[in-house]
């Protein structure tokens, strides 16, 4: 009977001890509240790093629009056009000593020849293309010198009609140097961004 009576004691002990144990043993949370909870300290950790680094939200006008990059392209696409014409140009002119030569050796016929092809070449299939896509003043300058350039082939062309040698060398002097001085009106953004040696 006393064992009896201790072993209820013990149970009822027990029983007593989990009803406690249950009151202060927390209820697991749902699912749904842990994962509010995990992106809460997700985007919290993500603000704190941002702050951190020195991070901000990305600003959409920062960027290029369509318009505007095809703008950009289109004034690179110029520029390397304006360059390439005056390289042109510029590489023709190692050709003048040509008139020289000619005058020299008196081939009439090939000099008058050569005068009206460079006035091609050079005059019409170059400078003045230039001058269309240089902006003033470079545009009035440039007209100057392309008509002082036409005006120098064409007396180059009649002093070779004449068979007279040092008209011919004097002119094509005058014509080096108004083809220089058309060079040197190329803008300053194609000087910078090329060497001399290219110009």
């Amino acid at each position: 009977a006393y064992r009896t009576a201790r072993s209820r004691r013990i149970a009822m002990v027990s029983i007593a001890f989990v009803i406690c144990l249950g009151a202060v043993t927390p209820t697991p949370a749902p699912a749904s509240a842990l994962r509010m909870a995990g992106t809460r300290r997700v985007f919290t950790s993500a603000l704190l790093s941002s702050a951190v680094l020195g991070l901000a939200a990305p600003d959409a006008h920062a960027y290029r629009t369509a318009q505007q990059f095809m703008e950009d392209t289109q004034r690179v696409s110029q520029a390397s056009a304006l360059y390439a014409r005056f390289a042109v140009v510029k590489e023709r002119m190692s050709q003048l000593s040509d008139f020289n030569t000619l005058a020299d050796k008196e081939q009439w016929d090939n000099l008058q020849a050569f005068a009206r092809n460079y006035n091609q070449v050079v005059q019409n299939d170059e400078l003045l293309k230039i001058i269309d896509m240089l902006d003033a003043p470079q545009k009035d300058e440039a007209k100057k010198y392309a008509e002082l350039v036409r005006n120098d082939l064409k007396a180059i062309d009649k002093a070779a009609r004449l068979k007279d040698p040092a008209t011919v060398k004097e002119v094509a002097l005058k014509l080096e140097g108004n083809l220089n001085a058309f060079l040197s009106l190329r803008p300053a953004e194609l000087a910078d961004r090329y060497t001399v040696t290219d110009l």
